[in-house]
Formats: C-alpha cells, sequence, structure tokens
C-alpha cells in the first residue's frame, strides 16, 4: 500500500513537471514571433513577427541600394576610364623619376605647370601633370650632383690641409718674428736700431774730441821726434873723439 502511494506521488510529480517544463517552453517560444499564421496582437495593435522585420528591413536595404547605385554607377565608369591610363602614368613617373635620380649629361628638369594653384593635368582628371618650362640652375640628376658634392669636398679637404699648413708656417713665421720666452726678430730689429741711434749718437758726441785728440797726438809725436833727435846729438855729443 505505501508502495503504490509513492509510486502514484512520483507519477504526479512527474506529470506536473512535464506541464510545467511545457508551460515555460511556450511562454519563450510566445515570446519570440517567428511568423505565426495568425499574428501576435497587444491590444488590437498588430506586433510584426520576426520574419516581417527582416523582411522590411531587407526591403530597406534595397532601397538604399537603387539609390546608391545611381551615383556609383558613373563613378565605376571613370574608374575603368582611370585604370586604362593609370598603368601608362605610372610608368612614365617611374621613367621620369629614374632619369631625374641617375640620368647621366645635361638633362631638362622641368617644373609642373599650374593654373590657378591647380597642376594642369592632360587629358584632365586622370591624366598625367602638363610640364612647365626648365628649371634655371638645374641640369643634371641627383646621381650627377652627388658626385659633384664629393668631388668638391675632396677639393675643400686639400685645400683644407694645404691651408693648415700654410697657417703652421705662418705660426712659426709669427713666433720668429715676435719671439716667446726669447726675443724675437721684431725684439732683434729694436734692439739693433737703438744699438745704431746709440752708436750714431755716440759717434756725433766723440767725433770732435777725436778731432782734438788727433791733433794732440800729431803735437805730441812731432815733439817726441824733436826729442828723439835731442837725444841723438846728445848721445854723438858725448862720445869721445
Amino acid at each position: 500500500m505505501i508502495n503504490f502511494i509513492g509510486k502514484t506521488l512520483v507519477l504526479v510529480q512527474l506529470v506536473l513537471g512535464v506541464v510545467a517544463l511545457a508551460g515555460a517552453a511556450g511562454i519563450y517560444l510566445q515570446f519570440v514571433d517567428w511568423g505565426w499564421k495568425e499574428p501576435r496582437k497587444d491590444v488590437d495593435v498588430r506586433i510584426p513577427s520576426e520574419y516581417d522585420k527582416r523582411a522590411a528591413a531587407l526591403k530597406l536595404a534595397v532601397k538604399a541600394r537603387d539609390q546608391v547605385l545611381v551615383a556609383l554607377l558613373p563613378a565605376e565608369a571613370s574608374l575603368r576610364i582611370a585604370q586604362a591610363s593609370f598603368g601608362k602614368n605610372h610608368l612614365d613617373y617611374n621613367r621620369q623619376l629614374e632619369v631625374l635620380r641617375t640620368g647621366t649629361g645635361n638633362i631638362d628638369v622641368k617644373a609642373i605647370k599650374f593654373n590657378q594653384g591647380q597642376p594642369v593635368i592632360q587629358p584632365p582628371v586622370i591624366g598625367a601633370p602638363v610640364q612647365d618650362q626648365p628649371v634655371a640652375g638645374l641640369s643634371k640628376s641627383y646621381k650627377s650632383y652627388v658626385a659633384d658634392l664629393n668631388n668638391l669636398e675632396k677639393e675643400l679637404k686639400e685645400v683644407s690641409t694645404d691651408t693648415r699648413s700654410w697657417i703652421e708656417k705662418n705660426q712659426a713665421v709669427t713666433y720668429a718674428l715676435t719671439g716667446g720666452d726669447e726675443p724675437g726678430l721684431y725684439d732683434l730689429l729694436e734692439m739693433e736700431m737703438l744699438a745704431q741711434k746709440q752708436a750714431a749718437f755716440e759717434k756725433e758726441y766723440l767725433q770732435p774730441q777725436w778731432s782734438s785728440a788727433l791733433e794732440a797726438v800729431e803735437v805730441y809725436r812731432e815733439r817726441r821726434v824733436s826729442l828723439e833727435n835731442s837725444l841723438e846729438r846728445l848721445k854723438k855729443a858725448r862720445e869721445p873723439k
């Protein structure tokens, strides 16, 4: 008897669980309307299903696409025309760029022609820029100018070395002229000039005295000769006859 009651309670619980599960599934599926035969209403107002929403979104997308294609078709046509000129323009650009970079000899470096601040394109929009007159002062490629610059730097280095050598020689000559711890050539010249002035002054000072001394010497020499003659006469006078 007790066993029967237990089985009955289990069966009742199972039935109630299934009913509850069915109710939960119904509530969940009732929330998402995937397109019922009879549309769901809320106070006499039809609520669109998920299918209706996606259909309406698709119609709006198609309408927007059609509106965009009206302006897109001419752009696509212009793009196809531009694509036909792109390869030619690109090759011409690379060719001119190669000449400007590594060209040999004299070349024409032309500027881009402008009209009211905008570059002139021929044919318009999809063509290549129109070149103007050659730029004054530019007649070689970048590679040639780099080579000229390297040559000038070599010459400048040689001139700098030569200049440094002359500077060192000039310093040596300047040191010899001005002197360092010892008198230089300028000092020696000044000392010699002072010595010559002193000698000239002494010569001018001593010249009269020298003349007087010469006259006195001449007088003394005559007296000596006279005295020597007198002495000879006296010696001869004292000699026995």
